[in-house]
């Protein structure tokens, strides 16, 4: 819970076919850019970034969802006290479509899907 900041930039994730509660409760995280995170092989991604209150800025821009990966409560309680900020959760076309079609439980209220280049969905 008190882990302000993370360098994921060389996780080797090609392999990982699970991330489901990757980074659950970690509540005092501002931003996460796993851009570079390769998840061809993921079929599960449930409660990923749960209760990350305090996320803004959230980068999964080159998410791939081709093994149709579960997203259930993905975004549960995701950017809720960040000061009135919401969380800008960066995604692809294919990954806007997808997260969008899936109960990943985004609250629009506190955050919102922007494209990789920080425009509007």
């Amino acid at each position: 819970e008190a882990l302000a900041s993370l360098d994921v930039s060389s996780f080797n994730t090609q392999n990982v076919a699970n991330m489901e509660c990757m980074f659950i409760n970690c509540s005092s995280l501002t931003s996460l850019d796993l851009s570079l995170f390769n998840t061809s092989n993921v079929t599960n991604m449930n409660l990923m970034f749960t209760s990350c209150f305090n996320l803004t800025s959230l980068d999964l821009s080159n998410f791939s969802f081709g093994k149709i990966p579960t997203v259930e409560l993905m975004f549960k309680y995701v950017g809720t006290r960040a000061n009135n900020q919401p969380i800008h959760v960066k995604v692809s076309a294919g990954g806007y479509t997808y997260l969008t079609e899936r109960d990943c439980d985004i609250d629009a209220a506190n955050a919102k899907f922007v494209k990789p280049d920080g425009t509007d969905w």
